[in-house]
């Protein structure tokens, strides 16, 4: 059976055309009795998912509305996130910080340009777990000034037995807008998209 007419019967036109059944309906031949209490039930089902989803819709809308509120109000603060960038401007560089899931006996951390292309490679030996804050000086592996703009990074970090500690790199920087790709919310700090679920401190 075909429920799409069904399905898009509102409770005004449902109304109508049992009331236009009631009316035209064959007197020598009344309408069984648990038809029409099957179609009043029909009827009553239909009245309380209607207004169902219309609290539904109106809670979205309220909760959209004030999601949409508070990142705007993120512009111009600084937030740390989940992501891995860093803007480099006039000399300075963004504060990278990642966190270690455990001990470290060797840290790696790899400083890439917009093209992809791995521009510094800084060792920074054993560390213990949990959050480090390295600072990068925006020079490049021949020691060379690197043009400002925006950078990414990645960690790789091995315990005393060699094996692959898991790391977690985070973005900290100014929020300078916010846009929306197909669903979800992104913040733009530096330069590169971040996702908004990802934001863990704004100071």
């Amino acid at each position: 059976m075909d429920t799409t007419g069904l399905n898009s019967l509102g409770s005004n036109a449902f109304l109508q055309l049992l009331t236009t059944q009631l009316k035209y309906q064959d007197p020598l031949k009344p309408m069984d009795n648990t038809q029409f209490v099957s179609q009043l039930a029909q009827f009553s089902q239909l009245e309380q998912l209607s207004s169902i989803n219309k609290s539904v819709t109106s809670s979205s809308d309220a909760i959209t509305s004030m999601n949409n509120k508070s990142l705007a109000n993120l512009i111009g603060k600084n937030v740390l996130a989940e992501g891995g960038t860093i803007s480099l401007v006039n000399g300075n560089a963004s504060q990278t910080a990642y966190e270690l899931k455990g001990d470290a006996s060797n840290v790696e951390i790899n400083i890439s340009d917009s093209m992809g292309k791995i521009v510094r490679t800084m060792q920074m030996g054993p560390q213990v777990a949990g959050i480090q804050t390295p600072s990068w000086d925006g020079l490049s592996d021949a020691g060379t000034s690197l043009p400002q703009g925006g950078y990414t990074y990645s960690v790789s970090a091995k315990n005393i037995q060699g094996l692959p500690v898991s790391t977690t790199t985070y973005t900290q920087g100014k929020v300078n807008g916010v846009i929306y790709d197909r669903g979800s919310a992104y913040l733009i700090i530096n330069g590169e998209k971040v996702p908004a679920s990802g934001v863990l401190q704004v100071y």
